[in-house]
């Protein structure tokens, strides 16, 4: 009955907003007549303020499996998801000196059978200062999201990334770096001519991060996630000219050292070549997530429950990938990613033989690794291929189409993702999003609890 109900509604709202729209877009036609000499006039000035802020119904459905060969621990999850959200982002300025930002989204999921929940997420508050006339100097403190790489799929001089997902909802990559919950930081950025040099500055709040099984209240701005390690970036940029601007990464945190490289290259004006890389002291994915169980008291010891070197060791993530448009406009991109920790064809045989013995204490911890890979964002298995095409005003204006796939190397198995978006006006956007996740039942994406997921969002700026 909730689904008939929450279907109705959802169609009934999109048929009163496409009526109003049209209405709308006569109303709108009269600001087009206005002369643009007025609007520059003397006296008229832009707004100290700007932001956006709209309304978002999100009604999902997904295709279980049941025939996991390793159980889900608490059984499967639900066919129907409904989500409706309220996201705005923006700022105020004071001057040519001081800018405030902020990014917020607030979330009330209701599942079948009931299982509600309502979700506030502060993504960014912060400050921005820029002293002088010469604007050389910026300097932010507060919550931001830094967003750092090249590459499209996996970014592992991303290192802001862990532990900031917000919603997984969409498997664009781009979508999901956007929406993540910022960290407390003070950041100082200097421009001198074509170089740019950044500090940042995380600091650690609280001695114990939170649990992956923990369930924050909605008033909790969740700093124990993005805060609870002493962090420091470094990173340099020289522009060099020719569509090439290197950047070198410097990070610590947790007593570790990472380093990174950037590198993009433009050939023309339709293609695109990049590599981004990353290395780094540490032990095994499998090792740092029982690790990660201990420390947050989710289990009593950090053995792992299929073998692996418990040892730290240089491991190396790569991103390498290629970008084309056509002139008609249609963009390809392939990408070959590399992540040295992650899970082995031998790690992946273990997973599965150790997971079909029937105890289910290990099947918790199996799926366990599975969750803090996605969680700290990393890829869990070592080598995969990214390819996705796209297209904008195809085959009608303001529709947009784009499909992805995510092939693990490991094993014969992706994960696809098909998506359709439609601008009914500039305050109506229409969305269709379908996945599959593909493969046999001793695979990566073939052992996944969901299939298929179909998505349908209707969003209205305000």
């Amino acid at each position: 009955m909730r689904r008939s109900l929450t279907t109705v509604a959802v169609l009934g709202t999109a048929v009163t907003l496409l009526v109003s729209e049209a209405r709308s877009q006569t109303e709108d036609n009269d600001l087009d007549r206005i002369p643009p000499a007025l609007l520059d006039a003397p006296g008229v000035s832009a707004s100290n303020s700007s932001g956006t802020l709209y309304l978002e119904e999100a009604p999902e459905y997904q295709t279980n499996r049941h025939n996991l060969l390793v159980p889900l621990p608490g059984g499967g999850g639900p066919e129907f998801i409904n989500r409706t959200f309220a996201d705005g982002h923006g700022g105020w300025q004071w001057g040519q000196s001081f800018k405030l930002a902020y990014s917020a989204r607030m979330e009330y999921a209701s599942a079948d059978p009931s299982r509600d929940s309502f979700n506030y997420d502060l993504r960014e508050l912060f400050l921005s200062w820029t002293p002088g006339s010469q604007r050389r100097w910026f300097t932010d403190i507060g919550r931001i999201n830094v967003r750092n790489g090249v590459a499209y799929a996996f970014n592992p001089t991303d290192y802001f990334r862990s532990q900031s997902v917000v919603d997984e909802v969409s498997q664009d990559p781009s979508v999901r770096r956007e929406n993540r919950l910022g960290t407390l930081m003070v950041r100082g950025q200097y421009f001198l001519g074509g170089a740019t040099l950044t500090a940042i500055y995380a600091p650690k709040l609280y001695s114990q991060p939170l649990s992956l099984t923990a369930v924050p209240s909605w008033s909790d701005p969740q700093l124990r996630r993005t805060n609870a390690d002493n962090r420091f970036e470094l990173s340099a940029s020289v522009d060099f000219g020719h569509d090439l601007s290197p950047q070198a990464v410097l990070y610590h945190s947790d007593g570790r050292w990472s380093y990174g490289v950037n590198l993009a290259r433009g050939f023309g004006t339709q293609t695109t070549a990049y590599v981004e890389w990353s290395a780094s002291q540490r032990s095994s994915l499998i090792t740092e997530a029982m690790q990660y169980g201990e420390r947050t008291g989710t289990f009593s010891n950090s053995i792992a429950p299929i073998p692996t070197d418990p040892g730290q060791h240089v491991e190396h993530d790569l991103a390498a990938g290629i970008s084309y448009t056509t002139r008609s406009n249609i963009n390809f991109i392939a990408e070959y990613d590399l992540h040295q920790a992650g899970f082995s064809k031998t790690d992946w045989r273990h997973w599965f033989a150790y997971g079909v013995t029937g105890n289910p204490v290990l099947d918790a911890e199996l799926w366990y690794l599975r969750d803090y890979a996605s969680v700290q964002q990393e890829p869990i298995s070592r080598q995969s291929v990214f390819l996705r095409v796209a297209k904008d005003n195809w085959p009608i204006p303001h529709l947009s189409a784009s499909a992805l796939a995510i092939v693990d190397l490991a094993g014969t198995s992706g994960l696809s993702q098909a998506d359709l978006s439609y601008r009914v006006s500039s305050h109506v956007q229409l969305e269709l999003i379908f996945q599959a996740a593909l493969g046999n039942q001793r695979s990566n994406f073939g052992s996944l609890p969901t299939s298929n997921a179909y998505l349908f969002n209707m969003r209205v700026y305000l």
